[in-house]
Parts: structure tokens; sequence; C-alpha cells
């Protein structure tokens, strides 16, 4: 009898099927937390995740199943849609083709590649992903742009964000501020833990601030996209993870179901939805990892950068979250945790509505690596995604038969990934000499 009614409150596991004791600690021992069968710790579920209501969503009236939205906390409605006959369809016409039969998974399932050369954003990192100790400096900071060809516009306050995915502060502070030198250790995210960080780059003080962050999709909703690819499970989100790149960000309002959350950073070139930027995004349908294998979206995802809105974990199905809070619906004064002391640093508190101020993502690993040759050539790292500029861009776009303007469109990156695919078998989304050889191209 007991485990009927754990086995109805986990719809969210896949479908109404019989689950291991173990993964059904929670609902025997009426706890807010279980055990993860992978890392064999304990991991906090939020309050909301008890309730068989938030596994059974249904769409509202008049929202559509394309759009992305946040899975907990202040729920989005970004258009998230497959407007260019991108690779979605597709994708999902050859696995049926295939005769691919989804297994039922776990939020345990959801993880980072094991090997590093199966994430798209470490594809071209040197090393085997095991975590590693470096000081991020402004120089570090200028050879990272260098890397990846990348020219944030800091036309605003002389600042722009830089985002370091799967990188926490060394000695466990969840926030640093004005200093030249930061001590990180490169990890591998979760996608249930803070364990990236988010900070401000300040170009005319020379100055960094870093904070405790994410900058991946929360696991739950990468479950929930799972189940309604695979299952047709209710439900009316997408789930993506934003690659590597230098994206274009906007001060303005976040929308959600449960009102506006103003002065947060919004993907594209203005402060409200009709503003929204294009980016080549990725999806896993056929497990719970973000790997080369996976499909590639071109759309308007939404990917905004806000606060978490979760006490333990993170509220995302493809946002950039800092820890902390503010009152969906309520005044900007109402921001706590990091996610306050970012958008101070920052200088977006109640200040430059509509204003420019351009995010870099890069991984700890790749930061790592940079510092680990010192004053040494970069050439061997050089990695150009999305956001790179310059004339190593034009030449890719002028081989892939695209009007050569020197920028890594969302465009570019889909035309690369649709040859890398049909060549390779895999796509990273990335330009580097080793890819260019591969590909039998002029880098």
């Amino acid at each position: 009898m007991t485990k009927v009614a754990v086995a109805s409150f986990s719809h969210e596991f896949g479908s109404w099927y019989p689950l291991l004791d173990e993964q059904l600690l929670a609902g025997l021992a009426v706890s807010d937390v279980y055990v993860s069968l992978r890392a064999r710790s304990l991991i906090t579920i939020s309050g909301r995740e008890l309730d068989p209501g938030f596994y059974r969503a249904v769409p509202e009236d008049g929202d559509v199943a394309s759009d992305d939205v946040e899975d907990d906390g202040v729920e989005e409605t970004e258009e998230d849609l497959d407007t260019y006959g991108s690779l979605t369809s597709l994708a999902l016409q050859e696995t049926a083709k295939a005769g691919f039969k989804a297994p039922h998974l776990n939020l345990s399932d959801a993880h980072w590649p094991e090997d590093p050369k199966n994430a798209p954003d470490t594809w071209h990192v040197p090393g085997n992903g095991a975590d590693v100790n470096f000081d991020l400096t402004l120089d570090l900071v200028r050879r990272l742009m260098q890397v990846g060809c990348f020219e944030p516009d800091t036309s605003t306050n002389g600042k722009f964000v830089l985002a370091l995915r799967g990188c926490v502060i060394f000695d466990g502070s969840s926030e640093v501020e004005d200093k030249t030198s930061i001590k990180f250790r490169a990890t591998r995210p979760n996608h249930e833990d803070f364990l990236c960080s988010i900070g401000v780059v300040d170009t005319k003080e020379q100055r960094l601030s870093f904070y405790e962050a994410s900058t991946v999709p929360r696991r739950t909703g990468m479950l929930k996209y799972y189940n309604k690819v695979n299952f047709g499970t209710a439900w009316r989100l997408k789930c993506n993870m934003l690659p590597t790149g230098c994206y274009e960000y906007c001060v303005g309002t976040h929308y959600g179901h449960a009102g506006k959350v103003p002065y947060v950073l919004r993907l594209g070139n203005g402060p409200e939805r009709k503003f929204a930027g294009e980016a080549l995004v990725l999806r896993t349908t056929n497990d719970l990892v973000y790997g080369t294998q996976d499909t590639w979206d071109r759309t308007r995802p939404g990917d905004n950068i806000h606060p978490a809105f979760l006490s333990v974990s993170f509220s995302s199905v493809g946002c950039l979250t800092l820890h902390g809070t503010q009152t969906p619906g309520g005044k900007y004064s109402t921001a706590t945790g990091q996610w306050k002391s970012f958008r101070k640093m920052a200088g977006f508190e109640n200040e430059n509505h509509g204003k420019r101020f351009d995010a870099v993502v890069v991984t700890g690993h790749e930061a790592a690596a940079v510092a680990a040759i010192g004053g040494g050539s970069i050439d061997t790292l050089m990695c150009l995604r999305q956001g790179s500029r310059g004339k190593i861009v034009g030449r890719l776009q002028e081989q892939l038969g695209l009007n050569p303007d020197n920028v890594f469109s969302p465009l570019t990156a889909e035309t690369l990934v649709a040859l890398q695919r049909t060549t390779l078998s895999f796509a990273t989304g990335t330009w580097t000499r080793e890819m260019a050889s591969k590909l039998n191209l002029e880098f």
C-alpha cells in the first residue's frame, strides 16, 4: 500500500512505475531529503517537490508547449520556439526511426559527462576533467578573452559578467568582492547544487567580484522535459543548456506566472520579451546528460540571469542563477543573498534599466587550462564559439557557405553543428584547430 502511494507521488520519476526502495526513501520516511544513488549523499528536496501536483503540471489557457519557463519558484514565460527548422524535429525523427526505446529515468541519472570529450563545453580542453585549483586574475581574464576571441561590450559602465561553469570559490565562500585575484576550484556541475560562479569584471577599476551560482539547468526540469518528449507527460516547458560563449544581455524584467521580477539580466538587446535574443542551445532527450550526441536548437530560449529563488537549489530550465531570492511582483529592493550583491556590484540595482551588459560563459576547466600555461602560447587552446569575433570566424563562415561578417552567430554555430554531425557523427558547436583538421578545413 505504501509503495502504491509513493509511486503515485513520484510521477516525475517515470510515468507511474515501481521504484527501488532506496529511490523511495523520501516518501517512505516522510522526509525532505533522499539518498542519491550516484553520489551516495543526502540531497535536499524542496517542499514543492513533495507535492504530487508538482509532477502533473498541465498547460494553462493560452500557453503553448514550446515555452521555456522555470520548473520551480518563478516560472518564465519566455519564447522558445522551434522557428528555424532546426535540428530538434530532425533529431527526434531519427531517434524514432532507429527504434530507440526510452528508459524510465530518475533524478539521480542527471549528471555531467564523465569524459570531457563528450561535453561540448570541454571537448577542446586538455585533461581528464578532474578537480583542479587555479587563481583567477585580471591577466587570466584577458587571456580567456583572447582564447575565445571574445570582445564583451563594456560601454554601460566598464563592466561585464563572467560566468564560470563548474567552478567554485576555493575556500568555500559564497562571495568574494573587489579583489585582483581569486582562488577557484574547477569541478563538474551536477544540475542540483551551486557548483558554478558568476561574477563581475570591472575593467575600469581592475577588480573582480564573484558569487555562488549555477549556469546549468536543474535536474527536475531536465527530467520533466525528458518525460514529456519520450512519454507524453503533460508539461508545457522545454529545457536547455546555454553553451559557453559571449552573449548580449540587457537589464530588464523577468516575467513569471507569479509576477514580474524587475532588474534582472535578459538574454537579448532589450528589456522586454519582444527583444529576446537568439542562441543555439543544447537539449537532451535520450538521457539526462548534455553530450556531443545531443540535439542542438537555434531558438530564443529566454536564458536570463536571475535569482535562484530556492534556498537549497536553483530554479532553472536554462537560465543562469545566483543564490538568493526576490519577491515576484515586488520591488527590486526585496532581493536577497548573492543575487543582491551581484546586482549591486554589476551596477543595475535600480539603475541602467534597458542598458547592455554582456556575459561571457566559460568552464572552470578551460580557465584552469589557460592558467596552467602561464605566459606561454594560447594557440592550442583557442576555441571559437557563439559570440566570437574576428577574421578566423569570417574564414570559417566562408568555408561553411555563409556570408562572412566575422561574428560567430547562432546561425554560424548551427551550420557548423550540421557539418559536424554529418562528417563526425557528433557535434560541439565550437571551432578549434583540431576540429578544423577533423573536417579538412582551414582554421
